[in-house]
């Protein structure tokens, strides 16, 4: 998990918050992330990479809210 959380550029703790993602970057999202990949970490980096860039470019604003 460590060696995931380095290997990530250093804004996507602040990104996921913004995004709404509860706890950013915590052990336990990258744990989660390991696990769905058997324990690869390239894989589970270039997929969390991508999920984080999303997240980036699509919710910029925050979460989007739930329609009523």
């Amino acid at each position: 998990v460590a060696a995931l959380k380095a290997s990530l550029p250093a804004d996507s703790h602040d990104i996921l918050l913004k995004a709404g993602e509860d706890g950013g970057l915590s052990d336990r999202l990258l744990a989660r992330w390991l696990v769905a990949r058997k324990g690869d970490h390239k894989a589970a980096h270039a997929a969390l990479l991508k999920h984080i860039n999303w997240r980036k470019a699509f919710n910029a604003n925050g979460p989007v809210p739930e329609e009523k």
